[in-house]
């Protein structure tokens, strides 16, 4: 079946709505006879005739009512979506969803996240806490947050805070008993709380600074964990030593719950960004976002 040009039954409403080609050539901005020409092309396309016209009058001719019965209301659903669509580009209101570790939450939103709702009542934001890499697109989600390295080359990204310094920690009673490593290497005499990551099923080795820069290595695992934040509750009740990024496990490192050991040898990582496919660019709701809790 052949399909109609759209912009012809655009054509025909206007003539049908302002009772005249001339007027709906001034209502859709363009010449009169253009008007006519796709006129003319539509019921060539429909095999009959939409319109009598004289030369003071033009009114349906009944393949016209009923074209016109059938064709209006679809149109109209159009315009309304089109409409709808272009509003994303400018709307305050919406939803966002975005997927996140708890420690990006943690260090990055939640402490701005009543001035973001102040400032933006119309959003509701739906954080989904996931330490695995979020195949965004596909799961449906609006943007995600990581940390910088791990940050597709492909997506629009935005940094939401500077650098830091991982935290290697342990409780105080844990230290007073079991001593505190003076080098990466007396790990393997002590008890490490360690990460299993879910998308290799591996557990993620330890980095520091050594001498000739970055190395890794494994320290034995007496408790393994694939969330982050299980591991830095365990170290503060005195299981072993854990790590952390550092701004999630400040408020425990001031009040005395837990003792930073290994500080000279800890690495720095790039700060957890804001990540979005180019499709998503336009979308109001997360340029709202974006700019309120990117990195100054």
């Amino acid at each position: 079946m052949k399909s109609l040009n759209l912009n012809r039954i655009d054509v025909f409403l206007a003539i049908y709505k302002q009772g005249s080609m001339r007027a709906a050539a001034k209502y859709l901005q363009i010449k009169p006879p253009a008007i006519s020409q796709q006129l003319t092309a539509l019921e060539q396309d429909l095999g009959v005739k939409l319109f009598i016209r004289t030369t003071r009058s033009l009114r349906l001719t009944e393949h016209g009512k009923l074209f016109l019965q059938q064709v209006k209301p679809a149109l109209e659903q159009v315009q309304t979506a089109v409409e709808s669509t272009r509003q994303l580009t400018t709307t305050t209101t919406g939803k966002l969803k975005i997927t996140l570790p708890y420690r990006a939450y943690q260090i990055v939103i939640e402490p701005k996240l009543l001035d973001f709702y102040e400032q933006n009542p119309g959003v509701r934001l739906e954080l989904s806490f996931n330490e695995s890499f979020v195949d965004i697109v596909n799961e449906d989600f609006h943007a995600g947050i990581r940390l910088g390295e791990h940050v597709s080359q492909d997506m629009v990204a935005t940094q939401l805070m500077p650098a830091t310094r991982e935290v290697y920690v342990a409780s105080p009673d844990y230290c007073q008993r079991m001593g505190i490593p003076e080098t990466p290497e007396d790990l393997f005499e002590h008890q490490c709380i360690v990460y299993r990551q879910i998308e290799s099923n591996q557990i993620m080795p330890w980095r520091f600074y050594g001498k000739d820069g970055i190395y890794e290595l494994k320290p034995p695992g007496y408790l393994v964990f694939d969330n982050m934040r299980a591991i830095t509750d365990a170290a503060k009740i005195g299981m072993g030593i854990g790590f952390s990024l550092s701004g999630g496990v400040d408020n425990e490192l001031a009040n005395g719950e837990l003792v930073s050991v290994l500080p000279n040898f800890a690495i720095h990582r790039p700060g957890f960004y804001l990540y979005y496919p180019h499709s998503n660019r336009q979308y109001n709701v997360l340029k709202l976002f974006r700019d309120f809790f990117k990195y100054q």
